[in-house]
């Protein structure tokens, strides 16, 4: 079987539904809110590991709350993550995604410990990298 490695992101992301998007200054009620795991890296690395591809998963998380939301989600979709470190005194990337009614979206990304993820890291793995028989990353990082 061929070996992925995935060198991506992972946000933690809050999702507000609301009928429209708020004008500049104004305050809206959303009619639900949802919090997931996201990330492109993240995204990619559970849905090879889910259609069995052997995959490991390179990736940063903060010291955060946002940390532990991930590591749970990881945990429930038995994705290896044994090179998903943490980096200390930085949060987890999260997204805030507001959808509207019309199915636009919006949404601002705070890179977090995503940020991290670099020649350094890349360094520190490059045995699992190297093994690889394919590699994927994203724009995101």
């Amino acid at each position: 079987m061929s070996r992925l490695v995935v060198v991506g992101s992972v946000n933690v992301d809050a999702t507000s539904y609301v009928d429209a998007f708020p004008q500049p200054g104004e305050t809206i009620h959303s009619h639900g809110h949802r919090v997931a795991l996201g990330g492109k890296g993240a995204n990619q690395a559970i849905a090879a590991h889910l259609c069995s591809a052997d995959v490991e998963f390179v990736a940063r998380l903060g010291d955060d709350a946002a940390a532990d939301v991930a590591r749970a989600a990881f945990a429930r979709f038995g994705l290896p993550t044994e090179a998903v470190a943490t980096v200390a005194g930085t949060p987890t990337g999260v997204a805030q995604i507001t959808v509207a009614a019309s199915g636009e979206n919006t949404i601002v990304v705070t890179a977090g410990a995503n940020a991290a993820v670099g020649a350094d890291v890349v360094a520190a793995e490059r045995e699992r990298i190297a093994a690889a028989d394919l590699v994927l990353t994203q724009g995101e990082l």
